[in-house]
């Protein structure tokens, strides 16, 4: 699926305590969502990897992520994926018109993420890197 003339990624918001398995396993739709039913239904939240085609929406995503969290301080992160490989389709229950999903689980290749809120411009370095510092 073409997103449209000139997306090459679409981007993952998480929290970075999260980036670890996310290395490991990959980006999994059977997790515990962060949203609650009365905004969408559990059934939808857990039958996809969610997207969007912009990072700072992504990155605007984990910032609420981080806001439910029972962390002492949570830190966003945006996750940059390559669209190539995916089967993309367009989150019809989402008001974002970026918004994409992927129905199942993604493998872990060629993860990029850039860290923290958002500043101006993404920093995206692989999740290796990023993992072997903290």
């Amino acid at each position: 699926m073409e997103v449209n003339g000139y997306t090459r990624y679409v981007y993952h918001g998480t929290e970075f305590s999260n980036l670890k398995n996310i290395r490991i396993e990959g980006l999994r739709n059977d997790l515990n969502s962060n949203w609650e039913e009365q905004y969408v239904s559990a059934g939808h939240c857990n039958s996809a990897v969610f997207f969007d085609i912009s990072w700072r929406s992504a990155l605007g995503w984990a910032e609420q992520a981080c806001l439910k969290s029972d962390e002492d301080s949570p830190i966003p992160v945006a996750i940059r994926i390559p669209i190539k490989d995916l089967d993309l389709q367009k989150d019809t229950q989402a008001t974002s018109n970026g918004a994409m999903m992927v129905k199942g689980s993604i493998k872990p290749e060629n993860y990029c993420a850039t860290i923290g809120r958002d500043t101006g411009f993404p920093n995206w370095r692989p999740l290796d890197e990023i993992l072997s510092e903290s």
